[in-house]
Formats: C-alpha cells, sequence, structure tokens
C-alpha cells in the first residue's frame, strides 16, 4: 500500500495508521494512479507532496500531514504486481487503483526459473534507477529496497486459482512454483540486507486463509519459516501480514519463532493473539466496508470492543485502517483517533 499515515504519539495504543486508496484519492481530489505513478518519479514526489498537504487540511484535528511537506525519495511501486512482472506477466494500471497483473499460462509456469542477475531484471532495474535519480536531485541517500511479499502470495499471483486445484492435482507443480518463490524472496531479502537496508521484514499472507491450517502446516509452513530464520539470521526485525481471521493458523504461526510485529484480520479474536504471541506487537486491520457504510456511533462502539479487548496490552497494541474508499465518512476516521487518544 503506497499512501499511509501514521500516527505514533499521544495515543493511549503504540500506533494508528491510515491509508487511502488510490480510487478516494481520484474521486476526492482528480490524483489518479495510472502508468505515470509508477514510471514518473518527478510526478509521484509531487504528488506525496501534494497527498500529505491535502491530509493536513483535510484531517486538522489530526496529527496528520504537513502544511509544507519536503519533498522525499519515493520508491516506484507495484504492490502485488512484483513478482509476476518479473516473471513477465502483463501488469495494467489503472487510474483508480494500484497496478495488477495477468496469471501466466500453464506452459510459462511449467518453465520457471529465476534469473542469474536480478538487479538487470524489470521491476528491480525501475527501483534502483528512480531512486538514484531521486538521491541526486534531492541530495539524499535513499536504499533502492526491493519489494518483499509472501511465498504463498506470489505463487497464488503467478498461478491463479488453479494453484488451489493442483495442491491436489499436481503436487510437484505446486512445489515447483513454491520453490521458485520461495527462492525469489530469499534472494531480495539478501539483497536489501546488502545494500544496507535495516527495516523489518514483513512477510505478507493474504492468500493462506483460503488453504485449510492443515494444508498450510503440511505444505507451506516450511518456506515461511525459513523465510523468517533468515531474516533473524540477518539481525532484522520479523514482521507478519495475515489480514484474514488469524486464529485457526495461530498455532501453526506459533512454530516459528521471533515475530516482532504481527498483522491480524478484523474476524480475528484479539486477544488470543496478544496472549499467543506475547513477544510481539499485535495491530489490528479495522474493516474498511464496515467504516464506509456505518454511522460514527456505532465506529464508537466498534472501538469500544477493539480496544477493551486489548486492555493491559495498549503499549503493544497497534491499529490500521487500510482500503479507505471514496464514501467513508471522515467523521468515522476522526473518531477512531479520538478513541485511541481519550482511551
Amino acid at each position: 500500500m503506497w499512501f499511509a499515515e501514521t500516527i505514533e504519539s499521544g495515543l493511549a495504543i503504540r500506533r494508528l495508521m491510515f491509508n487511502f486508496m488510490p480510487s478516494w484519492w481520484l474521486r476526492h481530489y482528480g490524483l489518479g494512479w495510472g502508468r505515470h505513478m509508477f514510471f514518473d518519479p518527478d510526478h509521484r514526489v509531487a504528488c506525496h507532496q501534494r497527498m500529505r498537504r491535502l491530509m493536513h487540511e483535510r484531517f486538522s484535528t489530526m496529527p496528520i500531514g504537513a502544511s509544507n511537506p519536503p519533498a522525499e525519495v519515493i520508491a516506484p511501486e507495484l504492490n502485488n504486481a512484483v513478482t509476476p512482472a518479473l516473471a513477465g506477466c502483463e501488469v495494467h494500471f489503472p487510474e483508480d487503483n494500484y497496478p495488477w497483473s495477468e496469471h501466466l499460462p500453464p506452459e510459462k509456469i511449467r518453465r520457471l526459473t529465476l534469473p542469474d542477475d536480478l538487479a538487470t531484471c524489470f521491476p528491480f532495474t525501475e527501483v534502483d534507477k528512480q531512486v538514484a535519480y531521486l538521491n541526486e536531485k534531492l541530495g539524499a541517500r535513499a536504499v533502492p529496497r526491493w519489494y518483499v511479499r509472501g511465498v504463498l502470495n506470489d505463487a497464488v499471483l503467478l498461478c491463479g486459482s488453479s494453484l488451489f486445484e493442483d495442491f491436489y492435482a499436481d503436487t510437484a507443480s505446486v512445489g515447483r512454483v513454491l520453490d521458485y518463490t520461495h527462492a525469489l524472496l530469499s534472494f531480495v531479502i539478501a539483497h536489501n540486507h546488502s545494500v544496507g537496508d535495516r527495516s523489518p521484514v514483513m512477510l505478507c499472507n493474504c492468500s493462506v486463509m483460503m488453504v485449510s491450517p492443515e494444508l498450510y502446516g503440511q505444505r507451506i509452513l516450511a518456506h515461511d519459516r525459513d523465510i523468517c530464520d533468515s531474516v533473524a539470521a540477518l539481525g532484522l526485525p520479523v514482521a507478519l501480514h495475515h489480514c484474514g481471521n488469524f486464529d485457526r493458523y495461530a498455532d501453526r504461526y506459533r512454530s516459528i519463532q521471533g515475530f516482532d510485529f504481527i498483522e491480524i484480520g478484523s474476524e480475528s479474536d484479539i486477544r488470543l493473539a496478544l496472549n499467543t504471541f506475547p513477544e510481539s506487537d499485535i495491530q489490528y486491520i479495522v474493516d474498511a466496508r464496515f467504516l464506509a457504510g456505518s454511522c460514527r456511533r456505532d465506529v464508537s462502539e466498534l472501538m469500544e470492543r477493539i480496544l477493551d479487548a486489548a486492555r493491559g496490552d495498549w503499549h503493544r497494541f497497534r491499529l490500521n485502517v487500510p482500503d479507505i474508499d471514496f464514501g467513508t465518512p471522515d467523521e468515522n476516521l476522526i473518531e477512531i483517533f479520538e478513541r485511541c487518544t481519550t482511551a
């Protein structure tokens, strides 16, 4: 997710983050995404400055945005289309959404191999080139960090729904694809570390809830554990994103040691996550669909339930409000902030 604003001071909880969808920006302010947001670094930096200024003006009672934001190095972001783009999938750049990609045909999936030198391949070449350009222009020293996603996530993006059929019909094919995405993520993590990136590495498991906990444990867990172990061996914080119901998978994840931070979906039991991972910060995702269709009173009641569930652990509890779309009442976002400051 490319545009997010984080609040860290004056809160009862650890952190609060808001993320606004491209459609929100397009329909409110005429700021479209499209190809130019990815390929034109000057346009992207200028848009980011304008967005921060608009945030400051629109939500003046919250400490987000800035009245005079500086130009910053903003790397190009393909979101979920990164691994498909590397594999040769066609990528689409809508004005009202993030980039998305086509799936690979079966014959190309069977021939998947990692390039000898990823630094010479798109989209990583584009990241390196644009960050170098912006560093020189702005007198900055930003690291050209490559994208890190998830083993199963990337496999699904490459293969589509046929991957789930092949877990039973063609297990060898699934194994090859998972080995490919595992190797790619391992290489990207090692590369980022080699160029000086020391930020937390988040394993993204949006698609895990599409398989049973038993199947996850049998076919995917070992890949995830190896990725997390390699991150920890580099001395970097290890994070997990599981945006669906976390409860059924908590025991499997518990066998992976050392999560510094875990993000759980809105259907999840907050107290179960906090108790199962007492060493971790827990970030709860507030349901964007609920926010878009509810009144402020309903949001206040939801926040009361959320904060009550995390009571006693607010020092390691965070909230994420992602995917804010056009039509979401501003007052609902303000209510979340105010409840997090007055709790």
